[in-house]
């Protein structure tokens, strides 16, 4: 509540303010102590989130490459062509960095001393629909600032461990070497990432794991410390240790593995959970996990709200929650006698249970409910279980005796190739997952109301709970009534593509249109920008997609989303003869293909898409320069869309005398030197103009003389390399303008 009250712009003395009327309302005592406490909580988070929101690196953060020294604190991962890590810079600063090393031809250990030149950028904010908050993850670090290391300035001063991390670190780099000695690469990656979170894996196999629901396997969470903390609990009962002494070794070997793992938040949770158990056990006290793990979480957000936001962190604790509330619930409604049937009824029951409770979050940040992720957990789970504790146990003889038994790695790489060979059989069915958008916001209290409805959790035995849920209810259903029913706005959305175009227009009649779609030979703009806005809207078909002309930077992207969303029609330029890959996917998918010969579509009543340029009677005088101009009509808001036009076809545009008058254009060519002449602006006389382009483009876009003439016709100006996603809603007589970016 204190993260949703701060980012509605209420300031902090209106709350206080508000608690204390609040407070006197209150007559009951207990209650009275109880909101109390709470909004101490509440204010301190409040506080505390309005204080990182805040903050800013103490870097510099001009341009100019500078020389920067410090200490490698996480374990460095390694790409194809990159290595990250995080720096705890020395020296003049004292700030906690990401850095990113392109050259990737140094070996970077956890605690090398490190000297290089950077540069430092900010880290890049969300910038469409359904896009990725880097900005936001890493102020969940207390990271504020990213540095990209400059080749050939990187010098290594030296190595600073104490002896329990030098001890870590070497009985971490051991493991790995021990395991590409004795699996194949695949398996290695494979076991690799199950037991110390290293994402190496095969794109492919990932991707299956994704589909089937069990990805989870790779990044080493809870489920993994379980399995370890069972792996010690198993050695310190056959030693016969008492209580104490296995809580102290229980403690040291799981500090040790947080440490192996990078102390990520699902670990230091579960690891902490397991130790007030053991502790509990040990003092004999009754231990409950839901009070625990609601300290826990307390903890964690207190120290920084911005946790709060990270995905393993509101499925980590979303996934527990589950297992604490529903599965106790289901589990004891069904009883089996045979302890084979049992444990597997169990073990699906806890499945099912994480499933229940962690939906929506998984909708909204994945977009993907998979139909048999019970079924794979029930079989993967336990393997994995198995090949991280039967590794453990080869792994800890070979560090005490430097043998390897081939025959007890037997199982565990059967195992492994078991799973591979599943998850490809499973997830090649058609069925196996479906996408689904983001639930809105009433569905999901409506969701979880309902759920804990059939749990007993509202004491339906009182009147005064029984009508409080009744009013709950029907609240939520008038809302989502009205999130259905409520007339739905024009929305025109400039999307951030990069050095690209591509606009989605979305009618209240439900039609779609998507005019270009981006593209970039170095970055699949299609599955990373595209895909995901229109999964974030909920759009699974396009009536029409435009492509102005035949250039990468318009058509890529197109052809990317042709597998995953459903188009009607194919709107190509008809003097283009360069458009043969498009078409030939298109034809692929059996999608219609139509030229913009002069073309005007009617949408409704209130709407009209009108092709103005060119036709077939025009002459060919290049792709930018023959470019689809499109003009839309809603209401009394008009919208001109240039495509890469350049000045000869703006002059033909002038020369036909058609009505250019537009509230919004978006500007030619990226706001090119070559387009944009004061002729043609002054014809269209503009209140907004879109400028798509990408941020620090080698072409210069957009040029200063362009940006010049438009300031000066007082026009005002949105570049999505500045603004991000640029959204223009059309709701009755009033306009909004909303920038991704502020």
């Amino acid at each position: 509540m204190a993260i949703i009250v701060f980012n509605m712009g209420m300031s902090f003395l209106i709350s206080c303010t508000f608690i204390l009327l609040v407070f006197l309302l209150i007559r009951n005592k207990v209650y009275r102590v109880v909101f109390f406490l709470s909004s101490l909580f509440f204010l301190l988070v409040f506080f505390r989130i309005s204080i990182i929101s805040n903050k800013t690196t103490t870097l510099n953060m001009n341009e100019t490459p500078q020389t920067y020294l410090g200490r490698i604190i996480s374990f460095p991962i390694y790409d194809e062509d990159k290595v990250q890590f995080i720096l705890q810079l020395s020296g003049e600063y004292d700030e906690v960095v990401q850095v990113f090393n392109y050259e990737n031809t140094h070996n970077f250990s956890y605690g090398d001393l490190i000297e290089c030149k950077a540069e430092i950028k900010e880290p890049s904010s969300k910038r469409n629909p359904g896009g990725f908050d880097y900005n936001q993850y890493l102020r969940g670090k207390n990271i504020y600032v990213l540095m990209y290391t400059l080749n050939h300035t990187i010098s290594f001063t030296g190595r600073s461990l104490t002896p329990f991390e030098n001890m870590a670190t070497r009985f971490r780099q051991d493991m790995f070497k021990h395991i590409e000695n004795n699996f194949s690469l695949v398996q290695g990656d494979f076991i690799s990432g199950l037991l110390l979170g290293k994402r190496s894996i095969d794109d492919e196999i990932e991707e299956e794991f994704n589909v089937l629901g069990v990805s989870h396997i790779l990044s080493v969470s809870g489920l993994h410390v379980g399995y370890v903390y069972l792996f010690v609990s198993v050695i310190c009962n056959t030693l016969r240790l008492n209580k104490k002494l296995q809580f102290i070794i229980v403690s040291l070997l799981l500090y040790f593995y947080c440490f192996m793992v990078g102390f990520n938040d699902p670990v230091m949770r579960a690891s902490f959970m397991f130790l007030f158990s053991l502790f509990a056990q040990t003092i004999n006290k009754k231990y409950d996990s839901l009070n625990v793990l609601c300290l826990l979480a307390s903890i964690y957000i207190a120290n920084n709200p911005y946790v709060i936001y990270n995905v393993g962190f509101q499925l980590s604790y979303s996934a527990v929650l589950s297992i604490g509330i529903i599965y106790p619930y289901l589990n004891n409604k069904f009883r089996i006698k045979e302890k084979l049937i049992e444990y597997i009824k169990s073990l699906l029951i806890l499945t099912l249970s994480v499933q229940i409770g962690t939906l929506p979050i998984t909708l909204y940040h994945f977009n993907s409910l998979s139909l048999l992720s019970v079924i794979a957990n029930l079989i993967i789970v336990p393997l994995s279980g198995f090949i991280i504790i039967g590794y453990l146990f080869i792994f800890i003889i070979y560090s005490a005796f430097h043998v390897t038994i081939p025959l007890l790695l037997l199982p565990i790489q059967e195992s492994i190739q078991f799973i591979f060979c599943f998850s490809t059989k499973l997830s090649d069915l058609s069925f196996a997952a479906i996408k689904l958008s983001p639930m809105p916001l009433p569905l999901v209290v409506l969701y979880y109301i309902f759920i804990f409805y059939l749990l007993g959790y509202f004491y339906h035995y009182k009147d005064k709970n029984r009508n409080l849920l009744a009013c709950a209810m029907g609240v939520n259903i008038f809302a989502l009534l009205l999130f259905y029913i409520y007339p739905k706005p024009m929305i025109i959305t400039f999307l951030d593509v990069g050095q690209g175009d591509s606009a989605l227009i979305e009618c209240p009649s439900g039609f779609t249109m998507l005019i270009d779609g981006g593209g970039s030979i170095n970055y699949p703009v299609g599955d990373e920008v595209l895909a995901k806005v229109l999964l974030c809207k909920n759009i699974r078909e396009i009536d029409a997609v435009v492509a102005t002309h035949s250039h990468s930077d318009h058509v890529l992207g197109l052809m990317e989303i042709m597998d995953d969303i459903k188009i009607q029609h194919l709107i190509i330029n008809p003097l283009e003869e360069d458009y043969n890959d498009l078409l030939s996917l298109a034809r692929t998918y059996g999608i219609s293909i139509n030229q913009s010969d002069h073309t005007t579509i009617k949408v409704g009543n209130e709407l009209y898409i009108e092709f103005i340029y060119p036709n077939a009677l025009h002459q060919y005088i290049g792709a930018n320069n023959s470019s689809v101009v499109i003009k839309i009509t809603y209401k009394d808001q008009n919208f001109l869309f240039m495509g890469d036009l350049e000045s000869n076809g703006e002059k033909v545009l002038l020369q036909e005398g058609h009505d250019l008058k537009s509230d919004f254009i978006k500007i030619g060519h990226h706001g090119s030197s070559t387009s944009t002449s004061k002729e043609f602006i002054e014809r269209v006389r503009p209140t907004y103009a879109i400028i798509s382009v990408g941020a620090n483009n080698h072409f210069n876009h957009p040029n200063k003389e362009t940006i010049n003439l438009l300031e000066e016709k007082n026009i005002k100006i949105l570049r999505t390399d500045l603004h991000g996603a640029i959204e223009v809603k059309i709701h009755g007589n009033r306009t909004s303008i909303r920038t991704y970016i502020e």
